[in-house]
């Protein structure tokens, strides 16, 4: 049986000026779980995606849910069932404006972090129960800041792609809407939703595949496929933080079988306290708490679950070698 691998599906490499206005920031997706490949953020115009003719053929297929009628989207997103549908999109260039700017300062203040992870996997085989360290490591320079995640197992040893989960990029799927990455899909606003008693904006978008310059990757065995996202993002309107998203392919990738990928995560807000002046200086950081996973590929239909607990700061001299 070969082993299913997700890799990279949301990893990404930010750039953000030093004003902090909206440049184009550069993406770049990880190969491995060492470092991610990088492109100067100065000129992302330089990175041209070259689709092969079945990608383009599946991309012109796509009918993404953004483009259909309320009761369409329902039935494809039962999330959304208690909407209060949008009469027109006046107020969706606040909401990518409010929400942009949070994840410029979220991004700027978030540092490297360590949480306990458990991962719950389904399969036809099995059921598997693992727990990891997982780290969110945050790299700040003049070309822009990178989100990187990664995996040890209890003794701190470095889990490698073959072994356990290889899903990632919880902490940075929220970047979708970083100013700099909005000009790669397209948004339309839903409405409004009751969210755990807190009414939330409700915002769709898709991918854009001539504008995406680094696609996720989804790997079985030895091949690896680049997917597109279109999804659906419960937003705060008080402080413009992501509370929920929601991904599906933008289409289905029948070449290799992937028929279904639904990724959904939760975030919320993690207190830190960091000595700063010799002082305790308390930090809020907005971190996942949880996500599931599922897919379908071939007869196979598989899913997994992660939680996220006892956040804390994350510090070492020693260089981490995956």
């Amino acid at each position: 049986m070969n082993r299913l691998a997700i890799l990279a599906l949301f990893l990404t490499m930010i750039g953000v000026a030093a004003s902090q206005q909206s440049e184009s920031p550069a993406t770049a997706p990880a190969t491995s779980q060492q470092e991610p490949a990088a492109v100067p953020a100065a000129n992302p115009g330089n990175l041209v995606l070259t689709w092969s003719e079945i990608e383009k053929n599946i991309w012109q297929k796509a009918k993404p849910y953004i483009d259909l009628a309320p009761p369409e989207i329902e039935k494809q997103v039962p999330e959304l069932d208690h909407v209060s549908w949008a009469a027109s999109q006046d107020e969706l260039p606040s909401i990518l404006a409010g929400v942009g700017a949070q994840c410029v300062n979220l991004l700027k203040r978030t540092p490297n972090v360590i949480a306990d992870e458990r991962v719950e996997t389904h399969s036809a085989q099995f059921v598997r129960h693992e727990r990891y360290n997982y780290l969110v490591l945050v790299s700040h320079t003049q070309e822009g800041s990178t989100l990187k995640e990664y995996r040890s197992d209890p003794r701190g040893t470095p889990v490698p792609e073959s072994a356990g989960s290889a899903a990632q990029g919880f902490a940075s799927m929220w970047t979708r809407f970083f100013p700099g990455n909005q000009s790669e899909s397209r948004f339309r606003y839903l409405g409004t939703q009751k969210l755990e008693k807190q009414e939330v904006a409700v915002v769709a978008f898709a991918q854009i595949p001539d504008k995406v310059k680094a696609p996720a990757e989804f790997a079985v065995g030895r091949r690896r496929i680049s997917i597109l996202f279109q999804g659906i993002a419960w937003i705060d309107p008080q402080s413009w933080r992501v509370l929920r998203l929601r991904e599906d392919l933008l289409a289905p990738r029948p070449d290799a079988q992937l028929t279904r990928f639904t990724a959904r995560a939760q975030y919320g807000q993690v207190k830190l306290k960091k000595a700063q002046a010799a002082m305790q200086v308390e930090m809020t950081l907005w971190l996942p708490q949880e996500a599931d996973l599922s897919w379908t590929l071939g007869a196979r239909e598989d899913k997994e679950r992660h939680v996220y607990s006892n956040y804390r700061l994350y510090a070492t001299k020693s260089k981490i070698v995956f």
